[in-house]
């Protein structure tokens, strides 16, 4: 990234701006993701205690020059994409999902031991393989809408052509959400809004 220092941003024109920071957009996703994926090697070797700081987000705050809350909140991330969502971590390094993509999964997936049995579960239909599947074709905000925080229900409705999910993903997404049937008779597409599944009691 050195070569930004020399880099004269203000002579590019609006196409070329946009390329270059969608551009600098994806390496800085991909590049987040695998930072994240470091620390809890950091964490666990424990070279960092002889610096004196009291936890490895105190002393990850003060090396990268973050926030505590940020320092946390990173070092969980990665700590959740190791132990839990290995998919999703490798997609995200990739570049083929976000690393606030990343982020969203990682927060609303694996919530319970239920949620992570079945995330990792090969032969399930709701497992980390669709969750990761959906996400390359969703935005940050669709992503956080079609990861719900309970263990999923299967609900074989078929799905309307066109939609932006498959019918293997009926196990997470609400009858009305896929097929566009709501109380105000129209599309997630038009709305914009989808409807969650019930949460178990």
């Amino acid at each position: 990234m050195s070569f930004l220092a020399g880099l004269d941003l203000s002579v590019l024109e609006g196409r070329e701006a946009a390329v270059v920071a969608r551009r600098l957009a994806e390496v800085t996703s991909r590049a987040g993701v695998a930072k994240v994926r470091l620390l809890p090697v950091i964490d666990d070797d424990g070279v960092w205690a002889l610096s004196g700081a009291r936890s490895f987000p105190v002393w990850l705050s003060h090396d990268h020059r973050l926030s505590v809350g940020v320092a946390r909140a990173q070092v969980r991330l990665g700590r959740t994409l190791r132990d839990h969502l290995p998919a999703t971590a490798a997609a995200a390094v990739a570049g083929e999902v976000t690393v606030e993509q990343a982020q969203v999964i990682a927060t609303l997936a694996p919530t319970s031991d239920q949620r992570r049995e079945l995330l990792a579960d090969p032969e399930h239909e709701c497992n980390e393989t669709l969750v990761v599947e959906q996400a390359r074709q969703l935005s940050v905000d669709e992503t956080r809408v079609f990861v719900p925080t309970g263990p999923p229900t299967p609900t074989p409705t078929p799905t309307t052509a066109g939609t932006w999910t498959r019918a293997t993903a009926n196990a997470w997404t609400s009858p009305a959400s896929v097929t566009g049937t709501g109380s105000r008779g129209s599309s997630p597409r038009s709305t914009g809004r989808r409807s969650r599944p019930p949460s178990p009691q």
